[in-house]
């Protein structure tokens, strides 16, 4: 086989990886969610109860 050729091979091998995770690193990921305190004003849960901007409360585990 011609030596030239699989090095070509192995570096656009390198360029797809490395896209690919780029990508992914840039676009596939969920965006982390930000916890907020169960009670301490109105940017906390029992303000937003209070305020009636909660329509349902779904528990995960310990989260809720």
């Amino acid at each position: 086989m011609n030596p030239r050729f699989m090095r070509n091979g192995i570096v656009m091998l390198i360029l797809v990886v490395g896209t690919a995770a780029l990508l992914y690193t840039f676009f596939l990921q969920q965006p982390e969610e930000k916890p907020i305190p169960y009670s301490g004003g109105d940017q906390s849960f029992l303000g937003y109860v209070k305020q009636g901007k909660v329509d349902k409360v779904v528990q995960q585990g310990p989260k809720l």
